[in-house]
């Protein structure tokens, strides 16, 4: 006759989650999984931005540190190449070694820190061809100072001041200037000996292979005329001093082809610095050029999952509301499907208990009074019988 059914196995989802939650709980732990919900959100997106804030600020540090890197390094190289044409413009005004005390040391410097600079720039580039690109310049960087300063001591070879070729020549000069100055030498000789002494002059001025040949053929044709101006042991002294002027000058001219040739050849190596630390510049822009397009990609992850989450949580938050509009209709609409059962006159009827909050709990208040509304209409219905 009546029919009561408590939560139990047949109760639902919802009530089984809430337990004996009442409605203003219910309502309360909705709006708090909301909360959560949103703030989930809002930890993802945080999370993301600051993910992608930390790969912009890493990555435009080590692009502006490798920038700032490429023209300290290009400085220095512009200091090598300074002290570089410094030492070979002065050391004959202030000597050889007076421009090797000055200008080398400060060329060994500004290398040294050029190599420093390039190998911190090697630790920040992230290709490989830019360690490669940054190992070449070093290597050319290393021969070129080894160059110079190669150079810059062979020259002592020639200015030496005791050993040197041209202080050799200078004596030997000296020698035979002495000689045509001596007794029996006619002035002759002295004006061939100028002629040839005047083309070696012009050598030291302007040093090249023409002056060579103009100064080799002078010394060939001051031997020649020599035995028809000077006889005996004066011309013998002459002719040896003008053969060793000879071997002198040939060892002179030998100098300076190998000066010229290891300068050309440094010259050459130090030019190819520039172009390298050029194609090293281009490849940090193409590295930055790939760094956009992953932060593009990042910031397209972090854009699907906060919008991932955001549609999780507006799913999660209506099947939430449904399910909580769901459970406080349900037992109202029993509640109201048995009043409308009373208002026929239908007292057998009961209304299912479907929860255990508050409107449950006036349903089975409601099935306990329509029991005892029955019980009283069954005993009165007796005592009229008994009556009767």
């Amino acid at each position: 006759m009546e029919e009561q059914v408590k939560t139990g196995g047949s109760s639902s989802m919802l009530s089984r989650l809430t337990g004996n939650l009442g409605i203003r709980g219910k309502i309360l732990l909705g709006f708090m999984l909301i909360l959560a919900l949103t703030a989930i959100i809002a930890a993802v997106a945080l999370i993301g931005q600051r993910y992608s804030n930390n790969t912009v600020n890493q990555m435009v540090n080590i692009h502006n540190r490798a920038a700032l890197l490429s023209l300290e390094a290009q400085g220095h190289v512009g200091d090598m190449f300074q002290q570089d044409a410094l030492f070979r413009q002065n050391y004959t005004i202030i000597g050889l070694q007076a421009a090797k005390d000055k200008f080398l040391p400060e060329f060994i410097e500004a290398a040294t820190r050029a190599q420093e600079t390039i190998t911190t720039m090697s630790g920040l580039v992230q290709t490989q061809q830019s360690r490669e690109l940054s190992q070449k310049v070093l290597e050319i960087l290393n021969n070129y100072s080894g160059a110079f300063i190669a150079t810059a001591n062979s020259y002592d070879q020639k200015y030496d001041p005791e050993f040197g070729v041209l202080a050799k020549i200078h004596n030997t000069l000296e020698a035979v200037e002495s000689t045509i100055e001596g007794t029996g030498i006619p002035p002759e000789v002295a004006l061939v000996f100028h002629h040839f002494e005047n083309e070696y002059n012009q050598y030291l001025i302007y040093p090249s292979s023409q002056a060579v040949v103009d100064t080799t053929h002078a010394a060939a044709e001051f031997q020649e005329r020599l035995p028809s101006l000077v006889q005996g042991d004066q011309l013998t002294g002459l002719q040896e001093q003008v053969k060793l002027f000879v071997r002198e000058f040939d060892e002179l001219a030998k100098a300076d082809d190998d000066i010229n040739a290891q300068i050309a050849a440094y010259e050459q190596v130090a030019t190819q610095v520039a172009p390298i630390l050029t194609s090293m510049r281009d490849d940090a822009l193409a590295n930055q050029s790939q760094f956009a397009e992953r932060l593009a990609g990042i910031t397209k992850t972090v854009l699907y999952a906060v919008l991932g989450v955001s549609l999780l949580a507006l799913l999660l938050g209506l099947l939430l509301a449904w399910a909580i509009a769901r459970g406080l209709t349900n037992q109202v609409d029993r509640i109201m499907d048995l009043l409308s059962e009373l208002g026929i006159g239908n007292f057998d009827a009961r209304t299912k208990v479907v929860s255990q909050d508050e409107l449950g709990e006036m349903a089975t208040s409601l099935n306990a009074m329509l029991d005892n509304i029955t019980m009283l209409i069954q005993s009165q219905e007796e005592q009229d019988r008994v009556q009767e």
